[in-house]
């Protein structure tokens, strides 16, 4: 392996850059990446950054090495404008790099550009960094897909899902079902122990999908094969009636005696276990055959007799010979379950995936690779080449087989001195590869590493972190074991050398902490391992460690250290402090201890918050206020931790009558805001009610507790942008929180302050960090022993990654083997962390294993060379202290009293109006709805019913329990009362249907009644329901349509490509006032706050006919039981009581927004269809009593049709008017054939005019 000299590095062809932690890794990027701009000794064309692919593994780490680029190429733009202004004289010698470089490019052979025209260039790329090629590697892999899509074959509008645990949940409970229902009460049985329910297939199957090469072992069952459970069954029933047979012939007392009088060892077969082992198995082969087999039963075969007979005879038997025969076909059998299940699962996943057209970010490195690896491949990655000359891979080491794949396919290794064109440069540490939990595998570097030749492979050997003392402590530790990363072979440990740039402010003690530290007078040793706790148990270890901990830092804080060598040197601060631990119950001990101190702290991890107390606590209250009239739910939100009230004060509310009636306004105070203003507003008003926020900041954890509290806010108000009402954000806040399984970066707990705070982070958090002094309290406390004992993970040479479900002793070896390895890779990285010193404790605290300390169990054990007495090896050095912990004092002469300095803040005076908010159309007209009682000729059934009447859009609106089913209803249904009428009322119904019809193509109807059956169950409605139901809504989509431009269609006609459901919208508003609203309406009296900001709101359905463009709104208003409550009048007094018509607006103001901005040519004269109301449960043929093919309605309906168009162009000023843009056909005798619309069914025509008036008021335009 070669030292990297940057100037002489080769830019064609593969080659590999190992950089050890701290030596510059970034920086070598960069200036390769500089290299690759100016062409500086390249045979490459100058290349710009829209060409130099960079990849890495995380978005942040995509922004901090586009940050990190763009200051390389602003200094060097920088520094070619200061030599055009002051030039090098002649002779004068070039010790700037760049200097040496620009004059190499001037002087190459290839044409080259002048100072200016090089001026020009670095001011281009330098412009266009915010669209250079840094990606991760999934991004990479979409942008591919995509651009290529042809050469890839994938499609053009797949979706991308982050956590696609849904569809992989689904295919769990598909395969459950469809291989389980069919079996018997026995195989259930068996089916039952292996995976107790598909939750318990679902975790199982998911930890294998994300190492999706590997193989298992045994290897029983081929993906490409079926397994037949039943066959496989009848033959161990077979062979277990067999054993069976036998076993009752010879019985248990002659099986004893054959034992005994044979020479088998009888230490193993003692008086103690034989007779309990012998009722075990006489208990199970006189039941009948069942399986699993009992667990002694291979106590009984002739194999295990023989090995545990020493001396003499062993027993021999046809019994024993059996039990040979029939274990391993059951024991297979259960493996076989597990492997054919798996294939089983991953294949019904693949296929809800395509089908969905949905792809994961593991779909987008498969189908990649597939299309690399297919006929079009050269092709595609000739493609990739010509428009990525050079790729640079970031984080290496972190790869898995199918990334290294795809980009070994794409630049293919040639020969070490070849020059094929183009450059692959992977750029790693294998020593800090800590991810194979996450898929990454350590061997995949190995494999690039052994497939290169030595002059291809080179390493990074300079540590600018951290100071020279601690560079050769970490050294010293690493060197002194053989194989510090057990691959010695391909992971070596190569010393680094210490560029001194830290050595200036070092750690330094106060005198008297020096004396208790150090024997001599000799420089302080930077690296520290403090021994003890023999004997002790592990709880009281952990809790001595970190009062320790605790104790030390304080000291440091109180004058006990400093940084630097002169009188003035700079104290320790809180905020040069971290404390690496593995996991957050031992960052809770240290924060614990820390606080009781009076020290601020700050953890730092990748936990979600959605995992915190308070994302329940939030829940609880969200479930409160968005039905304040539920007392059990309010008072749920009251005990909750974080709303704080005391147990006495709970005690009052609830026997207090008028107490609770004040509670219980508060909570509908909460109510009306989080309509008004959305549920971060609600929040927010919530924390300052009571000082509860300042009251939580008091607490140990205030400032953790508000960081989380502000950013549930936040993910709430972004889901309720895509989420319509209050119960449907209650729900998908109820899955995040309780699911078990969740991913996604947005969720990840965030630093609740940057203040000057000793940070806790977690050792894999903590990777790519740097702190000034570095605590390791809790490194002894580390474990290589697998927690699973039924399987075990191992990587083989020949197989690769192996799933192991039989492990024995050699499969197990195998795994602490690859365990030990990566958790010294782990120890590595939390050892480079440090600037200028770093504190271990190496504590020999007992383990769970009788007279072995924990710290034999440990990667630090093992680079310590622990062994099971708890010694170590003796590393006291110059640069590394080794002995009991010193105990620290603060320095005699701290003023404690400025740390614990009050600080007031100033107090605003004044006043401030806010305007600016996001509304909808249901906060403007909340203070107006009203609800019409039914009436008609059902009305006798349906008086006893209680049921409110709903409008989806008013959801929030209802505080009583959202539907119910009582005896009333089962009438209803009993008097065979139709299904539109009797279907339950209230929001969650209501969302049923728009759900429904939402996800229905309106043509397919077996798809129909499977969504039916999907969503009642889904939202809890009874599912008895579902026939009905489908043939209600099979008739809404084929009730007849009519429109001022269509003589007659129906939703059924629409296709797929002609419609958009459900589609979100932010309409910008200038100024909007009640007044406005009012004037164009007329006979109004809405009211609402002036309002600035967003109108937002979801428009059910979009469609275009004939080339215009129409809104459709489902309405599940229950208007009343016989027809004429669904006739045009009755429809219209429903639009006035409930303001549709200004939603009418709203949403068609939204639609011309749309065009506008998507159609070519846009006139709203040509394009603009109308507005239709679709009142559901008027839309069936019973209220016609004729079927939908005929479509011309009764001439009375035609007539009230058109007085009803009169009355609303009057009440509303002209705004919808009954000419049409183009008039439809009239009859030939000369007269009109007016056809009007079906019952249920309301149509407004579009009105120019009055649509640039709403132009004007919502969105301050004009027309």
């Amino acid at each position: 392996m070669k030292r990297l000299n940057i100037d002489q590095f080769p830019l064609q062809g593969q080659s590999l850059i190992e950089a050890s932690a701290g030596t510059g890794k970034t920086y070598t990027i960069t200036q390769l990446y500089k290299r690759l701009l100016l062409a500086h000794r390249s045979d490459l064309p100058r290349l710009g950054t829209d060409q130099i692919l960079v990849v890495t593994f995380t978005r942040a780490a995509t922004e901090e090495l586009r940050g990190r680029i763009r200051e390389g190429i602003r200094e060097t733009f920088e520094h070619v404008l200061s030599r055009q202004q002051a030039p090098l004289n002649a002779g004068e010698e070039e010790t700037h790099e760049l200097d040496r470089w620009l004059a190499e490019v001037a002087h190459a052979d290839s044409a080259t550009l002048t100072s200016r025209e090089l001026t020009k260039w670095l001011q281009l790329n330098l412009s266009q960094m915010d669209e250079a090629a840094i990606y991760t590697i999934h991004g990479f892999c979409q942008r591919m897909l995509k651009q290529f899509a042809f050469d890839s074959a994938v499609v053009f509008d797949a979706e991308l899902v982050l956590d696609a645990g849904d569809y992989l949940k689904q295919a769990c409970e598909d395969v459950w079902r469809s291989s389980s229902y069919p079996l018997g009460l026995d195989q259930s049985r068996f089916v039952c122990s292996q995976f107790s329910g598909p939750d318990k297939l679902f975790s199982l199957i998911r930890n294998w999908l994300s190492r999706p090469d590997f193989v298992f072992s045994p290897n029983i069952v081929k993906a490409d094969t079926s397994f037949a459970l039943e066959q496989e069954w009848a033959k161990a029933e077979a062979l277990y009636q067999r054993v069976a047979e036998l076993w009752h012939s010879l019985g248990a007392t002659d099986v004893a005696d054959l034992i005994a009088q044979s020479g088998v060892d009888k230490r193993s077969y003692s008086k103690k276990h034989l007779p309990n082992w012998l009722e075990q198995a006489n208990d199970y082969l006189t039941s009948g055959f069942s399986l699993p087999a009992t667990a002694n039963l291979y106590r009984f075969g002739q194999e295990e007799l023989l090995e545990k007979t020493k001396k003499g005879e062993a027993p021999t038997h046809a019994l024993f010979a059996a039990v040979d025969a029939f274990l391993p076909v059951a024991n297979q059998l259960s493996l076989a379950l597990q492997q054919s299940w798996y294939f089983a699962v991953k294949a019904r996943y693949l296929e809800l995936l395509e089908r969905s057209g949905a792809l994961t970010p593991d779909d987008l490195l498969r189908l990649l690779d597939q299309a690399l690896a297919g006929p079009q491949g050269e092709l595609l990655a000739a493609h990739i080449r010509a428009q990525y000359p050079v790729a640079m891979i970031d984080e290496f080491q972190d790869t898995d087989p199918l990334q290294y794949r795809i980009f070994s396919r794409i630049y293919p290794y040639q020969s070490a001195d070849a020059k094929p064109g183009y450059g692959l440069y992977m750029i790693g540490d294998p020593k800090q590869a800590i991810y194979g939990f996450r898929g990454a595998d350590i061997f995949t570097y190995i494999q690039a590493r052994r497939s290169l030749p030595d002059e291809r492979r080179f390493t990074l050997d300079t540590n600018y972190r951290s100071h020279s003392g601690l560079v050769a402590a970490v050294n010293q530790l690493w060197q002194a074991h053989a194989k510090p990363f057990i691959f010695d072979d391909d992971i070596k440990f190569m010393p680094v050398a210490a560029s001194g740039r830290r050595d200036d402010g070092g750690l330094q003690l106060s005198a008297q902490n020096a004396a208790s530290t150090l024997s001599t007078a000799q420089a302080l040793p930077l690296l520290h391992l403090w021994q003890g706790g023999a004997g002790e148990s592990r709880a009281a270890e952990r809790a001595r460690v970190a009062a320790e901990c605790a104790s030390q830092i304080q000291a440091l804080l109180q004058g006990g250290g400093s940084f630097g060598e002169s009188p003035d040197n700079k104290p320790v601060q809180a905020s040069d402090i971290a404390v690496l631990v593995y996991s957050r119950k031992q960052a809770g001990r240290i924060r614990h201890e820390l606080s009781r101190l009076g020290i601020g702290s700050v953890f730092l991890t990748r936990d979600s918050v959605y995992d915190s107390q308070e994302a329940r606590d939030v829940f609880s209250w969200l479930q409160a206020i968005a039905q304040p009239s539920d007392e059990r739910a309010v008072r749920s939100a009251l005990s909750t931790q974080t709303y704080g009230l005391s147990a006495d004060r709970l005690d009052h509310l609830l026997n207090d009558e008028r107490a609770w009636e004040q509670q219980l306004s508060v909570m509908f105070k909460y109510h009306e805001l989080w309509q008004k203003r959305g549920v971060m507003a609600a929040m927010m008003q919530w924390l300052e009610d009571d000082q509860r926020a300042v009251r939580l900041r008091s607490q140990d954890d205030g400032e953790r507790c508000l960081t989380n509290l502000l950013h549930l806010g936040e993910l709430l108000q972004q889901g309720s942008r895509r989420l319509r009402g209050h119960q449907a954000l209650i729900r998908w806040f109820g899955d995040q929180v309780f699911a078990t399984e969740r991913s996604g970066e947005e969720a990840q707990l965030r630093l609740e302050s940057d203040a000057n705070l000793v940070n806790i982070v977690t050792i894999h958090k903590s990777k790519g960090l740097e702190y000034p002094l570095v605590f390791l309290p809790y490194l002894w406390e580390d474990s290589f022993i697998p927690f699973s004992q039924s399987e075990a993970h191992y990587v083989d040479d020949k197989q690769g990654l192996v799933i192991n479900l039989a492990p024995d002793q050699k499969a197990k070896d195998a795994q602490i083997r690859d365990n030990t390895a990566e958790n010294l890779r782990l120890l590595y990285v939390a050892l480079t962390r440090a600037r200028h010193a770093c504190f271990i404790w190496v504590s020999t605290a007992d383990s769970k294993k009788k007279d072995v300390p924990q710290l034999a169990f440990s990667a630090l054990g093992y680079l310590l060379q622990c062994d099971v007495s708890g010694d170590i090896a003796d590393f006291s050095s110059e640069v590394i202290y080794q002995g009991p912990m010193p105990v620290w004092l603060g320095s005699d002469d701290f003023n404690i009293s400025d740390a614990n300095a009050t600080i007031t803040a100033n107090h605003f005076n004044g006043y401030s109006r806010d305007l600016w908010r996001v509304s909808s159309y249901s906060q403007l007209t909340a203070a107006s709805h009203a609800h019409a009682a039914p009436t008609g000729e059902y009305a006798l059934i349906l008086e006893q019913t209680d049921q409110p009447t709903f409008d989806v859009e008013a959801e929030s609106l209802q505080l009583a329990s959202p539907y119910s089913i009582d005896e009333s209803t089962i009438d209803i249904q009993q008097a065979n009362i139709p299904a539109a009428l009797s279907f339950p009322k209230g929001a969650t119904p209501g969302t049923c249907l728009h759900a429904i019809l939402e996800l229905w193509d309106f043509v397919d109807a077996a798809k129909l009644h499977e969504l039916c059956l999907q969503q009642l169950q889904h939202f809890g409605l009874d599912i008895e329901l579902e026939p009905a139901l489908a043939q209600w809504l099979q008739q809404v989509v084929t009730c007849p349509l009519v429109s001022e431009f269509e003589s007659e269609f129906s939703l059924a006609q629409l296709k797929r490509d002609e419609r958009l459901d459900e589609m979100e919208f932010h309409l910008p508003i200038a100024q909007l006032s009640s007044a406005e609203v009012n004037r164009l309406l007329e006979e109004r009296a809405l009211q609402f706050d002036s309002l600035q900001g967003y109108l937002k709101g979801f428009i059910d359905l979009i469609f275009c006919r004939n080339g215009r463009y129409y809104v459709a709104d489902y309405k599940s208003n229950h208007l009343g039981n016989s027809a004429e409550n669904y006739q045009p009048e009755s429809l219209w007094e429903s639009m006035k009581d409930h303001n549709y018509d200004l939603q009418a607006w709203i949403y068609t103001v939204a639609l011309d927004q749309l065009l506008r901005v998507r159609l070519p040519n846009y006139s709203p004269e040509q394009h603009l269809g109308g507005t239709y109301y679709l009142y559901l449960r008027g839309m069936i043929a019973e209220f016609t009593g004729e079927v939908f093919d005929d479509i011309v309605m009764p001439d009375v309906d035609a007539k009230k049709q058109k007085t009803v168009n009169k009355s609303v162009n009057a009440m509303q000023g002209d705004l919808f008017t009954a000419e049409p843009s183009v008039p439809r056909s009239s009859a030939s005798d000369g007269t009109e054939q007016t056809t009007a619309n079906h019952a249920g069914v309301f149509y407004l025509p579009p009105d120019l005019t009055a649509l640039a008036r709403w132009r004007k008021v919502l969105l301050g335009v004009d027309a």
